[in-house]
């Protein structure tokens, strides 16, 4: 068994836990088990936010948050639940995620982005301002996204056009 719950404690005397090192579907599965089996509520988990990164005061970090160094997130956005913003990375103003998102190094969303749950947005990757993007959704690498992308599609490109067959959400 890869997960023992016995070996999982708090990460911080506080008893907060961090899931966001964890990549998905690693971890919404292992929050899933932490809730039915450690009875654990969101607010058992931290937000860590390296000190060079850069977040607005009306930026709101859901719970399990991560945010590496010089990264950067924008007023009035709302991220959710063990989202994941990676090194140079940026967060436009206004933007909403959902649960369990990652932008990767130097990958970034220009305003009113909103995205679903289990989005992955790949390195040095751009997203227009007001597109929306669905669950399990993957941006490749470098893409430019100029439109909406549908929930389980990966795109990439520039513009940024479905590659591969549609996945479908856990």
């Amino acid at each position: 068994d890869f997960l023992s719950l016995d070996e999982w404690t708090p990460s911080s005397a506080d008893g907060t836990l961090m899931l966001g090192v964890l990549r998905e579907p690693a971890a919404s599965s292992v929050w899933g088990v932490f809730q039915s089996a450690k009875g654990l509520s969101e607010s058992a988990l931290g937000v860590i936010v390296h000190p060079s990164a850069e977040v607005a005061p009306s930026a709101v970090l859901g719970p399990g948050t991560w945010v590496q160094p010089h990264a950067v997130i924008a007023s009035m956005s709302r991220l959710g639940l063990c989202s994941y913003v990676n090194r140079h990375a940026s967060v436009g103003h206004h933007n909403v995620w959902g649960a369990f998102c990652r932008i990767n190094p130097g990958a970034h969303t220009a305003g009113s982005v909103v995205m679903g749950d289990r989005v992955t947005i790949g390195m040095g990757a751009l997203v227009r301002e007001g597109t929306r993007v669905g669950d399990g959704a993957v941006i490749g690498a470098g893409s430019t996204v100029l439109s909406d992308v549908e929930a389980g599609q990966t795109v990439m490109g520039t513009p940024a056009k479905p590659r591969l067959p549609k996945q479908t959400t856990p």
